[in-house]
C-alpha cells in the first residue's frame, strides 16, 4: 500500500490516487461522471464516514440474505472453496458466508473505506471463533487487491452492488482479473442497480449508456449506473467477452433498502470460468 506518487503515476493518464500515493485505477468512473478529482472510492468512504450508508441494508431482507448471495453459495464448485467479496461495505454478506463453514474454507472480503473496514472488524468479534478463523478483513481498493491474486487460486468472486461505478473499459479488466484468478470451474457473481431503483429516482441523469443511464446521486454525488432491461443483455456480453459463460441471471428487490418506503431493485450475473 505504499509506493511513490510519481512512479505510480506512471500507469496510466486517468488514474486516481489517494492520499497514500496508492493508484485507485479502475475507480475513476465514467468520463461524463467525473467532475473534479475525488474519486468513487473516495466519495463511498466519506459518505461511511459522514454514516450516510450505516443502516442502509440493516434489518432488511438484504441484509445477510439475497436469492443472488444464495445463488452464489450454492454454484460454487466444490465443499471447503476460497472466496473473494470486492467492496464489501458493511460486511454482512462476508460474514454469511464465513458461516457456511462446508462449502466455504475461507472468505476474504475487500472494502476500500477505512471507516467500514474498522466498523466490520469491530462487529467480527461477536462471531464465532470459527467463523472469525475463516474471514479475513481487507482495506485495499479492488484493482491493487486483484493485482496480488495468484492464477488458479480462488473458487469464487462476488461483487453486489460495486461494479456500477466503473466504465465498461474497467468492468473489462475486473473480469479478466477475476478470470485469471478464478479456478477452471470457479464462479463469479457481480450485481447492479436496476432501473426505478430508490437511489434512482432521486439521481440527475448524466448519460444514457447501451447498459443503461448513468445517474449523479442528489445526496451522495455518487454516479452510478442504474441497468436497463435490455442493457442486462450489454452485461452479460461482457461477461462472456473474458471468456465466462452466464450461468443464471437474477432480478431481485429489497423492500425499504436505500431509503424507507421504497425498494432497492437489483440485477445479478452468475458466471462461471
Amino acid at each position: 500500500m505504499t509506493q511513490n506518487i510519481k512512479k505510480a503515476q506512471s500507469l496510466g493518464l486517468n488514474d486516481k490516487f489517494d492520499q497514500h500515493g496508492n493508484t485507485t485505477k479502475g475507480l475513476v468512473s465514467n468520463n461524463s461522471c467525473v467532475t473534479d478529482e475525488t474519486t468513487p472510492a473516495q466519495l463511498f468512504d466519506k459518505v461511511w464516514k459522514e454514516n450516510i450508508y450505516k443502516g442502509f441494508s440493516h434489518r432488511t431482507p438484504g441484509e445477510s440474505k439475497t436469492p443472488f448471495l444464495d445463488t452464489f453459495i450454492e454454484q460454487l464448485p466444490t465443499d471447503g472453496c476460497r472466496v473473494v467479496e470486492l467492496g464489501a461495505g458493511s460486511y454482512d454478506h462476508a460474514f454469511r458466508m464465513a458461516k457456511e463453514d462446508i462449502i466455504i474454507e475461507h472468505v476474504t472480503a475487500v472494502e476500500y473505506s477505512e471507516t467500514a473496514v474498522e466498523s466490520a472488524r469491530q462487529r467480527s468479534v461477536a462471531l464465532d471463533a470459527g467463523v472469525q478463523s475463516r474471514l479475513s478483513i481487507e482495506c485495499n481498493d479492488l484493482f491493487t487487491f486483484m493485482n496480488k491474486l495468484e492464477a488458479d487460486s480462488i473458487h469464487g468472486i462476488y461483487a453486489n452492488s460495486v461494479l456500477h461505478f466503473l466504465t465498461p473499459q474497467e468492468r473489462e479488466d475486473v473480469y479478466r482479473k477475476a478470470y485469471k484468478a478464478l479456478i477452471a470451474g470457479g464462479i463469479v457473481a457481480v450485481s447492479f442497480k436496476m432501473r426505478g431503483d430508490a437511489l434512482h429516482k432521486r439521481g440527475t441523469l448524466v448519460e444514457e449508456t447501451a447498459a443503461g443511464a448513468l445517474v449523479r446521486d442528489n445526496t451522495d454525488n455518487i454516479c452510478r449506473l442504474f441497468v436497463s432491461p435490455t442493457g442486462i443483455d450489454v452485461l452479460a456480453d461482457e461477461l462472456r467477452s473474458a471468456g465466462f459463460h452466464i450461468i443464471t441471471i437474477i432480478q431481485w428487490a429489497v423492500p425499504n433498502y436505500n431509503i424507507d418506503g421504497d425498494d432497492g431493485k437489483f440485477v445479478g450475473l452468475v458466471a462461471a470460468r
